[in-house]
């Protein structure tokens, strides 16, 4: 589901080419995610570094905090982000999405 997620803000992307708008979408895509598969003490409350330190964790390497997904802290409250390598980013978030945990199953929570 959440993969499907992730190609339809690509396909929508290369119809628009509006980076701000993917930034934001895969901003809270991956937010949506992790409160998904982790408990929400871990993640809920995570912004800016923390946030990216999180991302990270998934993945070797610092990708999030150091690499191509450091724009996620801040590109969506840009008026303008910066040039970015969509291809580069929208490929970290999908490796970093096939890499969660399975979602805990308990009373409440919906998948």
């Amino acid at each position: 589901m959440l993969l499907n997620r992730l190609q339809q803000l690509e396909e929508k992307f290369r119809q628009q080419t509006d980076q701000r708008q993917l930034l934001t979408a895969l901003s809270q895509l991956l937010r949506q995610a992790a409160l998904l598969h982790f408990p929400p003490a871990e993640c809920a409350g995570l912004v800016g570094e923390s946030w990216l330190r999180f991302l990270d964790r998934a993945l070797p390497g610092e990708l999030f905090s150091s690499g191509v997904g450091r724009v996620l802290a801040d590109g969506p409250y840009l008026p303008q982000p910066d040039t970015l390598d969509t291809a580069a980013l929208l490929n970290l978030c999908r490796r970093w999405l096939r890499r969660l945990p399975p979602a805990p199953t308990s009373p409440g929570r919906h998948g």
